[in-house]
């Protein structure tokens, strides 16, 4: 039986494939479907929390963010305080905030921003005790001002975001303005 040229190539064109197929771990996969699972954040954090949601904030009071990720500023100007983050399953941010008008320190939600897709995450936050505030900046109503956010699974994908410090309690929803610099950003980038 003879074969044909034509028939010939496309049993080498087929070849090739499957080969090239085994030698790349199986077919292609585009990068949205490879990507899919780490494309948006954990689904509860992409959803405005009952304690912001229609309420009309006013800006008062000031915050601060030490720490991202355990990690320090990367730099800081009076413009900005950039962070660099790698992404990974648990996020985590300390600082400090308090509502200086009222000298209280209410509820404390964390915003980031995506600077690329504007997607908004909101991460909850636990008061923790401020020695420092209340002693050394003899704030005595500033005894809980500090906040810890400790989120498991967060799956932030990669980018740069704008931090935002709300404050909330029943009366009021206050946005809080950054201590010595106008902004803090936060890069997120994939683990080596």
């Amino acid at each position: 039986m003879a074969y044909s040229g034509h028939g010939n190539r496309i049993l080498v064109g087929f070849v090739i494939l499957i080969c090239g197929m085994a030698a790349c771990n199986g077919p292609q996969r585009s990068p949205t479907a490879a990507t899919a699972s780490v494309a948006k954040a954990r689904a509860d954090l992409l959803q405005m929390p009952p304690e912001l949601s229609g309420r009309n904030p006013v800006e008062q009071g000031l915050a601060y963010i030490d720490v991202v990720n355990e990690l320090q500023a990367e730099s800081s100007n009076p413009e900005e305080r950039h962070f660099r983050v790698k992404t990974g399953s648990v996020f985590s941010a300390r600082g400090w905030a308090f509502d200086d008008k009222r000298k209280t320190a209410p509820a404390v939600w964390l915003e980031l921003v995506s600077k690329s897709s504007g997607d908004r995450i909101f991460f909850p936050s636990r008061r923790t005790p401020s020695k420092e505030l209340a002693e050394g900046f003899h704030y005595p109503w500033a005894g809980t001002a500090n906040f810890t956010v400790v989120v498991e699974q967060a799956n932030i994908p990669p980018g740069t975001y704008e931090a935002t410090m709300f404050q909330a309690d029943p009366d009021l929803l206050i946005k809080t303005p950054f201590y010595s610099v106008k902004r803090i950003t936060i890069t997120v980038e994939r683990p080596d």
